[in-house]
């Protein structure tokens, strides 16, 4: 929709400063062009042994290759690869518990912002269907204390400046939205099920989106059925989103999350709150076949009410590392 827009709306005139860059821009490739010429005459010249444009063909070979693999890559199930592993530590409340937990993660869909699966950047910060999050803590009752996150579908998107269009106030944000489920057990949570919703602003980003500061507000609507039964709660969801490109590949980036929620529980008319962030760094180690081994470092804060054990509030705080498998 966002590309119709461009292509079907109405367009303004090019400012002479635009006029401008265009003019170098295009005497800048009208250089380029010709210094290519002179090298591969100076080659054949001086050099034959070398073949200049041998070599310049050579370039551009590897060139088609390296875009003949993409679109094989496009071609495959979108976010094929996506298993995750890992582990860490947590503590809980004012410390008083330490231990440690295994973590998986698997996705039959997601991708992310910055990922070069089709022909460059892609402008949404994430697309996930069917994704699911298993954390088991290791103590003699994990069963009891299993966390399972189920992800439905989420989407997010940011606009990219793409030339000249005339923008509206409207079209300068992106959005969101997330349906979702999941088994909590830290919190007693049997069963939670919801859906949020919502307007995403960039504040700061770079020509194609790779590097972001945007902040988000939600909706955020659930039910929830816990020990002491049905609870349903209605509110919102207020956050910010940080991701900045360590170089190289997309897989090599700082992401960082940070927000807080509340809502009102209508069963007991109670207000019910929640903040949490989120920082990890991935990086690139390797490659099997065309996709990368990445390693993540990360670690994640939580802190809330929404809570059925007997505390009046549950703090929990995570750290470890993961490695996304690319089979």
């Amino acid at each position: 929709a966002s590309e119709r827009r461009i292509i079907d709306g109405p367009f303004r005139e090019f400012t002479p400063r635009e006029k401008l860059q265009l003019e170098r821009a295009s005497q800048s490739e009208a250089a380029y062009l010709a210094a290519l010429d002179a090298q591969a005459a100076v080659i054949e010249e001086f050099a034959p042994q070398f073949d200049g444009v041998g070599y310049l063909e050579s370039k551009e070979q590897d060139f088609l290759r390296a875009q003949t693999t993409r679109d094989a890559l496009a071609t495959g199930p979108s976010g094929k690869g996506r298993i995750a592993l890992g582990g860490g530590a947590f503590t809980t409340d004012d410390a008083s518990t330490i231990g440690g937990a295994f973590a998986g993660s698997y996705a039959f869909i997601y991708e992310r912002l910055g990922e070069q699966r089709r022909r460059g950047f892609r402008s949404d910060i994430e697309s996930r269907a069917l994704g699911f999050d298993l954390t088991v803590p290791i103590s003699e009752t994990f069963w009891r204390e299993v966390n399972l996150d189920v992800t439905l579908l989420r989407f997010m998107s940011i606009e990219q400046k793409l030339g000249p269009a005339r923008r509206s106030f409207l079209s300068r944000f992106g959005w969101g939205g997330e349906v979702y489920g999941g088994h909590d057990g830290r919190r007693a949570l049997r069963v939670d099920l919801g859906m949020t919703g919502g307007l995403l602003l960039p504040l700061i980003q770079s020509d194609q989106a790779a590097n972001h500061l945007a902040v988000g507000l939600y909706a955020d609507a659930r039910v929830q059925f816990g020990d002491e039964g049905r609870r349903v709660l209605a509110g919102g969801d207020g956050f910010a989103r940080l991701l900045i490109h360590l170089g190289g590949v997309y897989a090599n980036s700082l992401r960082l999350e940070a927000g807080t929620r509340s809502w009102f529980a209508f069963e007991t008319l109670s207000y019910e709150w929640e903040h949490r962030a989120r920082l990890s760094t991935e990086h690139a180690v390797g490659y099997v076949g065309d996709y990368p081994l990445v390693l993540s470092p990360w670690s994640v804060l939580e802190w809330t009410s929404v809570d059925y054990t007997g505390r009046e509030q549950f703090r929990d705080l995570r750290a470890g590392l993961s490695v996304e498998l690319p089979l």
